[in-house]
């Protein structure tokens, strides 16, 4: 009975989701992987957290054993069906045209099998996909003084080319790029950097580049080889509006994170659209995004009847955490924060 072997497994993992699964990418292999899977006998499943590949094995013997005898490069690119994971992720994305760029190429620091070159994604693994010298242009001028490495090798090996961008143009077919395909480009004199990848057809609405490296050893090893993409979560500012009726007003506020009391930024008030007033309750540091929190959030406060003229009582409610789909992001993703509304 023809049975596979699985090779290795990819979990995606969102410090956000500390109760349910995360899994909104869809991985594609390239035209050209997918013949390659086909010869090498491979098998692409989705798991829960990811996916994995497998290979055709009858008993504990694998086709793969036979075909491998050197390492092959499989290419994937993932697509993310989450519209708002940039809203509570620790990712900034300064260009749209942007991916990531993940491989199986790093050393693990941790015992973890990172796809990343830190212990989570990061700005430092951002790609600007390009299919051509057209798409190259937009970001230098034909004058420029340019060293190009491959990549994240500018501080460790010497340029495989100094000169101007346009002399580059010149000596550098598109293929030859094509064939590293990651190089990063500087510009001279400075410590600006910008990580390109040259691709034969244009990418559109990619999330990130994925590039696993298959070797022989992987197709005789008893287990599989389990890689991770970790995804970090936004630290934000939370902002609670606490809504003032004509005849109540609020003042001495305490704000809790379980026992530990909040610093507060400077409370001030505002007129809302309704004319009503509300007063803002801004904690100084912005707090980590979670799906669920240990400890519960509230406030404490003193609540008087300004029709009576007296203090009415010292009151402690519970509070919401921010909702996901109504965070508001800053240009280019580089801060977040999230205003609730509590009417008391």
């Amino acid at each position: 009975m023809l049975r596979f072997k699985q090779l290795w497994q990819v979990d995606f993992i969102h410090q956000y989701y500390t109760v349910r699964s995360y899994q909104p990418f869809r991985v594609i292999p390239t035209p050209a992987t997918a013949r390659q899977m086909q010869a090498y006998g491979l098998l692409m499943k989705d798991s829960a957290r990811g996916f994995f590949i497998a290979s055709k094995a009858q008993d504990a013997v694998t086709d793969l054993q036979y075909l491998l005898y050197k390492p092959v490069k499989l290419v994937f690119t993932i697509t993310c069906d989450d519209p708002l994971l940039l809203n509570y992720s620790s990712l900034s994305i300064e260009d749209v045209a942007q991916s990531f760029l993940l491989s199986n190429q790093y050393e693990a620091t941790d015992g973890t099998t990172y796809l990343h070159m830190g212990v989570q994604l990061s700005e430092a693994d951002l790609i600007i996909p390009v299919t051509g010298y057209n798409d190259l242009d937009a970001y230098f001028n034909p004058e420029d003084a340019i060293s190009c490495y491959l990549i994240n090798k500018v501080n460790s090996s010497t340029p495989f080319f100094t000169g101007t961008y346009e002399a580059f143009k010149a000596a550098q077919t598109f293929d030859t790029l094509l064939d590293m395909p990651h190089f990063t480009i500087r510009h001279s004199g400075t410590s600006d950097v910008l990580n390109f990848y040259a691709w034969a057809n244009r990418l559109r609405n990619v999330f990130a580049v994925l590039e696993m490296t298959l070797t022989p050893p992987m197709a005789t090893a008893p287990n599989p080889t389990r890689y991770v993409v970790t995804i970090g979560a936004r630290a934000i500012s939370w902002r609670y509006n606490i809504i003032e009726k004509p005849q109540r007003s609020f003042s001495d506020f305490i704000l809790y994170a379980g026992k530990q009391p909040l610093s507060l930024k400077p409370i001030t008030t505002r007129t809302l659209a309704d004319g009503s007033t509300a007063v803002i309750l801004e904690p100084v540091d912005p707090i980590l995004l979670s799906e669920t929190y240990d400890a519960p959030f509230e406030i404490e406060f003193n609540q008087t009847d300004s029709k009576a003229g007296k203090l009415s009582s010292r009151r402690r409610l519970g509070l919401p955490i921010p909702d996901i789909e109504r965070i508001k992001i800053s240009a280019h993703h580089a801060s977040a924060y999230s205003d609730m509304y509590i009417h008391i």
